[in-house]
């Protein structure tokens, strides 16, 4: 009875409530946000924003807008910064490349690998993704393009966009939380855990001292402080 009237004290119910809310809100949130399909480009992240007849649109936080004109299933058309590249895919005997058209001129081959993307230029030298950046503007070579061939072909194609975040982290940063909570404010969580640890076999006196508590206090918050370090990781 008296457990029961604790439960339906107005206090009580507000927690449980708030509780409730903030797991439906995580789950809700990871659904959505860890089956959303994006990709690269020029290390801005993209993720398809609208819809209409042959064209994709896709936003970037950092990144200009761009959109993919799909002209039939081998033949594609990105736009960014109002420049058109032309991508056509060839496939032959289980093996897949494509040809990137510049508004240059200039003509690159990517090839796919297992799923691995590797460009090369009109003379076959491999072209390499990155570069050097000073204040925040990349620094090009004579004859060097801004943008990487292959990630217009992963623009291009749904088929190499792929799942954002890592949900084994968000998910275990969510338990470390939870238990760096109850470490940090409920005595009897910090006395099981001590029970749990065994440490009482080789303890003269067998009970927590409240220099336990303490440090059980501490290390819940360093728990908690590395749950939300792995939660930010996965949501990249």
């Amino acid at each position: 009875m008296e457990l029961s009237a604790k439960l339906l004290k107005p206090a009580s119910i507000l927690k449980i409530l708030a509780v409730f809310l903030v797991g439906v809100m995580t789950i809700v949130f990871a659904r959505w946000y860890f089956n959303v399909y994006v990709f690269y480009v020029e290390n801005d992240k993209y993720r398809q924003s609208g819809q209409q007849e042959h064209q994709l649109t896709y936003e970037s936080w950092g990144g200009p807008s761009l959109q993919v004109n799909i002209t039939d299933t081998d033949e594609r058309t990105v736009i960014l910064e109002e420049r058109e590249y032309q991508i056509s895919r060839v496939t032959h005997d289980n093996q897949t490349w494509f040809y990137v058209k510049y508004p240059s001129g200039r003509r690159f081959k990517v090839e796919d690998s297992s799923r691995l993307i590797f460009s090369y230029d009109e003379k076959g030298n491999p072209v390499f993704p990155g570069g050097t950046y000073s204040n925040g503007q990349k620094l090009l070579s004579p004859g060097e393009e801004y943008y990487y061939p292959g990630d217009f072909v992963t623009a291009a194609y749904p088929e190499y966009h792929h799942k954002q975040g890592t949900p084994f982290y968000y998910w275990l940063g969510i338990l470390l939380i939870v238990y760096g909570w109850c470490a940090f404010r409920y005595e009897k969580f910090q006395t099981l855990t001590f029970w749990l640890s065994l440490r009482w076999i080789w303890t003269q006196d067998p009970e927590p001292s409240d220099f336990y508590y303490f440090m059980a206090k501490v290390g819940g918050v360093i728990t908690m402080i590395g749950g939300g370090m792995l939660i930010l990781t996965s949501l990249k």
